[in-house]
């Protein structure tokens, strides 16, 4: 499972072959395939969330693809596409600005955004906090969160004073 949202299921059959179900209609539609178009690079990890645009009232699944980039600097890099559901079509974005910290965690949608725990552009970089995608304006933001805040493996615990 990739995603999910409003009771409608993301899910991935291992052969590049995407599709969303409504499990209450037992209705699926299979997504049209997208290659990754930015060589020369390393795929390091694929990450997906799936979410409800309520600017455009439409279903949208983000992916997000971690790249090794053999240069100079041996850097990272993402390339970032957005299924959008009434197009039946994909697109690519402007990249990720932050390093993911979980490469098995699909995004937690609220508030109208996906959210990732997140580091700086460095994958070295050990302090975390959660980067968000809003759906509507497809923008990145950072969450702030307060001090007393910590992550656990993937999920955010608060600890009271």
């Amino acid at each position: 499972m990739l995603g999910y949202c409003n009771g409608l299921l993301a899910l991935y059959n291992g052969e590049k072959e995407i599709s969303l179900l409504n499990p209450l209609t037992r209705k699926s539609k299979m997504l049209p395939v997208t290659e990754i178009e930015s060589p020369p690079y390393l795929v390091l990890f694929i990450v997906y969330g799936l979410g409800h645009d309520p600017i455009f009232n439409d279903y949208k699944l983000v992916r997000m693809v971690q790249l090794y980039v053999k240069d100079d600097d041996d850097s990272f890099d993402y390339e970032v596409k957005v299924y959008i559901l009434r197009t039946n079509s994909w697109r690519r974005i402007k990249n990720f600005p932050f390093c993911l910290m979980y490469r098995r965690a699909y995004g937690v949608l609220a508030n109208n955004a996906l959210h990732w725990v997140v580091s700086k552009k460095s994958e070295f970089d050990t302090q975390s906090f959660v980067g968000a995608f809003d759906l509507g304006t497809e923008e990145y933001r950072v969450v702030d969160l307060p001090d007393c805040w910590f992550f656990v493996d993937t999920h955010l615990a608060y600890i009271h004073h």
